[in-house]
């Protein structure tokens, strides 16, 4: 069975990923869509916007035939670390080749950029730390040392500056990184840019998206007639019937369950957090008490060397405990020894069974069946289920251990 594999976080699930599956399977002929989906928590450092089943309930309602769970430790990381996850994930499970969306279109100049990158790392470490330590952050100063040290055309000068793009380049370093047979290729972004936010464009953006619900919601009103007729125009139908019954979820929903941990903290406990450090947690502590939002903390945080995403995953790193020793592994090129299902089509249970007896990586239906293989295993899918619990406490319509209850969604098709 041939293969496309997807890397995403449907946060929430509009017509741009809607396009993204449809090309995926045309342009690589591919007979099963398998997508790698961020679970509650995304990398921008929040909650997503609607739970994971909803999420995934939508793309295999959309072309998706396999939905996966990123794990929380790779979801709400860095963009290295969040395409190394996925990457990994799809590499065991076989997938022949990795599509994703850019701005720019064309596959060649990332792979240049994903190997020049490789060499950076292997050979350039004590210059990129040095960036660092004069206050610039990992990823501005991996950018001012590129264009240094290598002759970067204007083009390649501009993929390293958009969101997409460099995540684009990640993926491939981790196909490189990993050795992995898999092919990649990518589809220019069809509509509006990664951060736009316009509601009105054509594929409006998920941020877009994110915002205009917040706005129009900001007062505890529901959407009128006229908000759902602008969004029926930038979700298919299953994202929209969601967001007419869902809880919305974000940072600020979070903001006092985030205080409540931050005033039993000590410099000390949170020096353990991962992302956490160089005095970030004397910094934390001495301005919560004065903030009254998520946005005015992290606000009053930031700095050039710690941006607001950074901030933002740091504090929700907090709120989880996951601390350094644990994703300390993980940059030991240390990769997902499980694979929990989300969902899956007739074609995706034809593809699973064709996993059945695969040696590379553990497949979860049904948690009473997970034998954690290691104990970074045990302590990454500890994480998971605390993600969804604190999650279910803002979201009325999953349970406080919703993942021990929860089957796989299963959507029923005709073979394609």
């Amino acid at each position: 069975m041939k293969t496309v594999g997807i890397i995403a976080e449907y946060n929430p699930f509009h017509n741009g990923h809607k396009y993204h599956i449809e090309e995926s399977k045309r342009t690589t002929g591919a007979e099963a869509v398998i997508v790698i989906m961020s679970g509650n928590f995304v990398q921008r450092g929040e909650p997503a916007l609607i739970n994971k089943w909803k999420r995934a309930q939508c793309a295999l309602s959309n072309g998706a035939d396999l939905v996966i769970e990123l794990p929380t430790y790779y979801a709400l990381s860095s963009a290295e670390m969040f395409a190394y996850g996925g990457v990994s994930l799809l590499n065991s499970l076989g997938i022949d080749t990795l599509v994703f969306g850019s701005e720019h279109g064309e596959i060649q100049p990332f792979y240049k950029l994903a190997e020049l990158l490789v060499t950076l790392e292997n050979k350039h470490i004590s210059a990129l730390q040095q960036l660092m330590k004069d206050g610039h952050s990992f990823a501005t100063a991996r950018s001012l040392l590129m264009k240094k040290l290598f002759d970067l055309s204007k083009e390649e000068e501009a993929l390293l500056n958009s969101p997409n793009n460099i995540l684009g380049v990640e993926y491939l370093k981790a196909i490189l990184k990993l050795n992995s047979p898999m092919k990649a290729t990518t589809i220019k972004r069809k509509g509006s840019h990664y951060h736009s936010s316009n509601i009105d464009e054509t594929m409006a953006s998920a941020s877009a998206i994110r915002k205009f619900l917040f706005e129009e919601t900001a007062h505890g009103t529901h959407l009128s007639l006229n908000s759902l007729r602008h969004l029926e125009r930038q979700v298919p139908g299953e994202t929209l019937e969601q967001i007419k019954t869902s809880d919305f979820v974000s940072g600020e929903t979070l903001f006092h369950l985030l205080r409540y941990k931050l005033m039993t903290s000590t410099p000390e406990s949170l020096q353990k957090i991962h992302d956490v450090s160089e005095g970030l947690e004397y910094k934390i502590l001495r301005t919560f008490g004065s903030t009254s939002s998520f946005n005015d903390l992290i606000t009053h945080c930031k700095s050039k060397r710690y941006t607001y995403t950074r901030l933002s995953r740091a504090l929700m790193k907090i709120l989880l405990e996951i601390h350094t020793e644990d994703i300390g592994y993980i940059k030991d090129d240390q990769r997902p020894e499980y694979a929990r299902i989300l969902g899956f089509t007739e074609t995706g249970a034809a593809f699973l069974k064709t996993r059945r007896d695969s040696e590379s990586i553990q497949m979860i239906t049904n948690l009473k069946h997970f034998t954690p293989p290691s104990e970074n295993s045990r302590k990454m899918m500890a994480t998971d289920l605390l993600a969804t619990n604190i999650y279910s406490e803002f979201d009325s319509s999953i349970r406080f251990g919703e993942d021990h209850y929860r089957q796989p969604c299963f959507l029923k098709t005709s073979m394609k």
